[in-house]
């Protein structure tokens, strides 16, 4: 069972975390995230397929009930390039997912295999995330102490992602690799293992 935070209190320098199963944490910062849970609530009292992740569709957008669609950040959806069921939460997944569902409500394609990227702001850096960001190896490029560098994220040594911190050169380059499903050359800086 999933414990939800039920109180905030401040005192001195410190928050105090009160949890629904009866537990508190005391912590320096507390971060919110708002609309992060999909809101599954009319799916589901429509007898539509859900999960935690989200309302379950397969690669065209189709729920368990013939005729009905989902798509966007509330969709669980299915991804062919990952071969299996993914939730996105990023702006460009909520309107590439939109185009493709809608397309596939006319006159059904391809499944959906789209690779995600989003990026922020953060005072002086500028983050760019094109593909996963899991994988079993992670190769850092660049020069960590002025801030620009990218983290290519491998699995089974295939480039599956990309992370890039002041770089867009390297977002751009790094895009390709992903797309292609490629390998790195040896020339590695650095490599963390997960």
């Amino acid at each position: 069972m999933r414990s939800n935070a039920q109180r905030v209190r401040f005192s001195g320098n410190r928050h105090t975390i009160s949890w629904s199963d009866g537990r508190t944490l005391e912590v320096d910062v507390v971060l919110v995230g708002v609309g992060v849970t999909p809101e599954v609530d009319l799916a589901e009292r429509c007898g539509i397929q859900c999960a935690p992740e989200g309302i379950v569709v397969d690669g065209f957008g189709a729920t368990s009930i013939p005729g009905v669609y989902a798509a966007g950040e509330v969709a669980f959806h299915y991804n062919g390039r990952v071969v299996g069921h993914q939730r996105q939460e990023n702006w460009h997944h909520a309107a590439a997912h939109g185009r493709h569902v809608g397309a596939s409500m006319i006159e059904p394609g391809a499944v959906y295999q789209e690779i995600c990227g989003y990026w922020s702001d953060q005072y002086d850096l500028n983050i760019q995330v094109f593909g996963a960001v899991a994988g079993d190896e992670h190769v850092v490029r660049g020069d960590l102490s002025a801030r620009r560098f990218a983290v290519f994220h491998l699995a089974a040594g295939v480039v599956v992602g990309i992370t890039a911190v002041n770089s867009p050169s390297d977002l751009r380059r790094g895009k390709k690799l992903v797309r292609e499903g490629s390998s790195l050359e040896p020339e590695i800086e650095s490599i963390v293992r997960a």
